[in-house]
Formats: structure tokens, sequence, C-alpha cells
């Protein structure tokens, strides 16, 4: 977040390398280096940095529009939001363990490249639309720690 705007960083992985980079930051191995300095690899810094690791997998439903042209949109509903505790490197979003967790509604996010276009301003206006921040992942490790599910450690930190 900067200046009240959200940033993404993404970056396409086939699921086998995934799987490589996820499963060497769970047992805290420092697994191949991630070459360049793309948001992959400042990813695997921060995570090492901050020994983070896995701990939940979070799945929802989403609705998507698209306004193409000279002032870009992606408009998104997102429902059905559900998470399961993750166990090492599993990627799946299906099988056991998933369990809903309650978002009060719909989350509508707004996503745009550079400058907010005017005609989303007018539609906010129209339909009293607040700003608000929303974090599917940390609603969701709420949700798990308020069913009183342990979160695993890892060996290193057990």
């Amino acid at each position: 977040r900067m200046d009240g705007m959200g940033y993404t960083r993404r970056s396409r992985l086939q699921r086998a390398r995934a799987l490589t980079v996820i499963e060497g930051l769970w047992n805290r191995q420092d697994a191949e280096p991630v070459p360049g300095s793309g948001s992959l690899a400042e990813f695997v810094h921060l995570s090492r940095l901050h020994r983070v690791r896995p701990v939940v997998r979070v799945r929802y439903l989403r609705e998507a529009y698209e306004a193409p042209g000279p002032e870009p949109v992606r408009i998104t509903f997102d429902t059905r939001l559900a998470s399961a505790l993750s166990r090492g490197g599993d990627l799946s979003s299906n099988g056991d363990g998933w369990e809903y967790v309650e978002i009060g509604g719909v989350l509508l996010e707004i996503k745009f490249t550079e400058r907010f276009p005017h005609w989303v301003g007018d539609l906010v206006t129209q339909f009293e639309l607040h700003r608000q921040s929303f974090s599917k992942y940390s609603r969701s490790i709420e949700e798990e720690t308020a069913r009183g599910l342990y979160l695993e450690e890892s060996p290193e930190t057990a």
C-alpha cells in the first residue's frame, strides 16, 4: 500500500516451479536462487528475510468484468470465501478441510492502472460506495484462529 492505494506485482510460474519455491520456504531451506530482480525474486527475498511460511490457502468465487479502452478498468465481485490450513506446498483448491469464511456480503474490487476513471467515480457516488480495506488472507487467518485450529510450526521454529 502506498498513499491509500494497493499495488500488486505478479509472477507467472509453472505449478512445479511454484511448488519448489513454496517447499523451500516451508522447510526454511535456501532453495535454488531466484534469478533476476523481478517480483518473484523480491517475494523470495522478503519471505526469507521475515521467515514466513505457507499457513492458509484461500479460495473464492469471482465474477470479473473488464472495460478496455483509454481508461482500462477491471471490476470483480468475490463471494463464497473459504480457507484451509496449508501443509507445505499444497496448492490444491479442492479436497477436505475447507471452511467458509464469513465476509458479510460481496467483495467488490475496482482495479485500474494509473488514474481513477471518472466514470467509476460517478458509480461510486451514485451507489454511495465507501473505500474499505479487506484482506481475504488475513480474514481467513482470523477465522482459522477463532475455530481453534492449530497453525503448524515449522521444525525450525517449533
